[in-house]
């Protein structure tokens, strides 16, 4: 059975609102730890995703919105490594504004929703012309930093790691029984590629996990029948070896009679799909199968599948899929191999003149020449070491987008100084007025949240903020530039435009459809 609930106004608004307040009591360095239970075990963290991911409401109306609202978030999380409570504030306070406005019944919601999204625009094209790009050592430590919660050690580590692999290196994340967090760097290769279906995850956290593994390299999109991938499977199987498939595609009945064995069988293998597209792809196979000891297989290159042979396989001593990225650990190419690539891709970039290739070939050299990144994350107890997990994921993942998009001054003041630069719309129509102002003034909540979490009175201190903004780990008014207060630039225009998305469908929803069956 299902229930319909009409004229959601009121449930929209207070799902927003509360949810909005659990994540948003994080934001910032005075905001608040936040205790939640998973099973029997109970956790505590100050990170708004973790936090954001454990609200769910016994009010099914409400907890439908809460969930479009944190799925909108996760994007923001997903694209851009961070920034998952500032979208949910923004875009909570965008509802509020606009479902409690009492002309709201009155208004065109089409056009409400045109105001919203041409001031998202706006707002983020304000912010990117005082973005700026990465350039020293000090920048990736200010980013690492704030990202996890004003640890500075967050920041020492994160800065040690990339001097070790280089801006473009590849850094991962593993937990450990130690009661230490360590920075260590192994040989091995990264992929900007994650496995092709969910069900090919062995692991915790949605992850493939295996010891040992063959790696089977081919440019070759597999669809036509299981066959096809036979000779790898069994080259490995015989050998009692788990296989990584790094391929052009999988699709059809291939993926479904290789998934069917995973999950029913238990089969070692997780798929692939190599990223970009022709030459590009094509050099990154080259690459992998170098570091490796593989073959890349391609038709093109007169090479059959019925050839496959043990002999054609590379190998590693472990390699981690999750759903964006494949991380090999060991190399087992031969060096000379591997020179050889490390020379094509410096040829490469003497070619490049117009830099448009700099950032994917410097990639491509990292992954081959300084291998990858691992901090071991440990703790005196588990939720000690779950804590330091989440905060390390998040400068991660920050500092990552930082050095490839740039940043822009944080706390808040980004957001903050766009929605005064950007000027009021005229000309349009009321309801288009309402939705675009909203979208301005609801950019400015993340700067009061901060204020507010620091233990002051937002409107005593918004008057006051331009050039400076408010610290709030010293609460002074200061240039926050200066005092290494910086966000990536990818987080603030991907909360936005999450933010700006999730409101504007809510506020034009006024039915919401729930599962009867669940409220008993």
């Amino acid at each position: 059975m299902k229930k319909i609930e009409f004229d959601t106004k009121e449930k929209i608004v207070s799902a927003v609102t509360k949810l909005a307040d659990a994540v948003g009591s994080t934001l910032g360095a005075g905001g608040r730890n936040v205790l939640f239970q998973v099973g029997k075990e109970f956790a505590i963290t100050k990170d708004g995703v973790t936090v954001a991911r454990q609200i769910e409401f016994e009010d099914e109306e409400e907890n439908a919105v809460a969930q479009i609202v944190k799925d909108a978030a996760a994007r923001t999380a997903r694209d851009a490594g961070d920034g998952t409570t500032t979208s949910t504030i923004i875009a909570a306070e965008v509802i509020r504004k606009i479902l409690n406005n009492g002309m709201f019944d009155s208004l065109n919601v089409t056009q409400i929703r045109r105001g919203i999204e041409a001031a998202s625009k706006e707002l983020i094209k304000a912010a990117s012309k005082k973005k700026k790009m990465i350039e020293t050592d000090e920048e990736i430590h200010h980013i690492a930093t704030i990202s996890g919660n004003n640890d500075t050690a967050i920041g020492d580590m994160m800065l040690d790691v990339y001097s070790k692999v280089g801006k473009e290196g590849a850094v991962r994340l593993e937990e450990t029984q130690m009661n230490e967090t360590l920075v260590r760097v192994v040989d091995g290769f990264h992929l900007e590629a994650g496995y092709i279906n969910a069900n090919f995850s062995n692991a915790a956290g949605r992850t493939a996990v295996y010891e040992k593994p063959f790696i089977f390299v081919t440019d070759k999109k597999f669809e036509a029948g299981f066959g096809e991938i036979l000779k790898p499977l069994e080259a490995a199987l015989s050998n009692n070896r788990p296989l990584l498939i790094v391929c052009g595609g999988m699709e059809g009945e291939t993926l479904g009679t290789l998934v069917n064995n995973k999950v029913q069988k238990g089969l070692p293998v997780v798929a692939v799909q190599a990223p970009h597209f022709g030459n590009d792809r094509y050099d990154i196979l080259d690459d992998l199968a170098a570091a490796t000891g593989a073959t890349m297989y391609s038709e093109s290159r007169g090479f059959n599948l019925d050839e496959i042979t043990v002999d054609h396989l590379g190998s590693a001593d472990k390699v981690v899929v999750d759903e964006l990225s494949t991380t090999i650990i060991g190399r087992s190419g031969e060096e000379e191999k591997i020179k050889e690539r490390v020379d094509y891709i410096k040829s490469q970039q003497k070619e490049d003149r117009q830099g448009d290739m700099t950032w994917r070939l410097n990639q491509r050299l990292a992954s081959l020449t300084s291998g990858v990144g691992v901090i071991y994350v440990g703790g005196n107890s588990e939720a000690e070491m779950r804590d330091m997990y989440f905060r390390l994921e998040d400068a991660l993942a920050a500092t990552k987008s930082a050095m490839s998009s740039g940043y822009v001054v944080g706390g808040g003041m980004a957001y903050f100084n766009a929605a005064r630069e950007v000027k009021p719309y005229m000309g349009e129509t009321e309801s288009f007025v309402l939705g675009y102002a909203s979208m301005l003034s609801a950019a400015q909540a993340p700067v009061a949240k901060i204020i507010q979490n620091a233990g002051y009175d937002p409107e005593e201190y918004l008057t006051k903020l331009g050039k400076k903004g408010f610290n709030a780990v010293t609460c002074e008014l200061e240039d926050l530039e200066k005092s290494g207060i910086i966000d990536p630039y990818q987080v603030l225009e991907s909360s936005i435009s999450n933010a700006a998305s999730v409101a504007a469908m809510l506020i034009t929803t006024n039915v919401i459809i729930t599962d009867e069956r669940r409220r008993r």
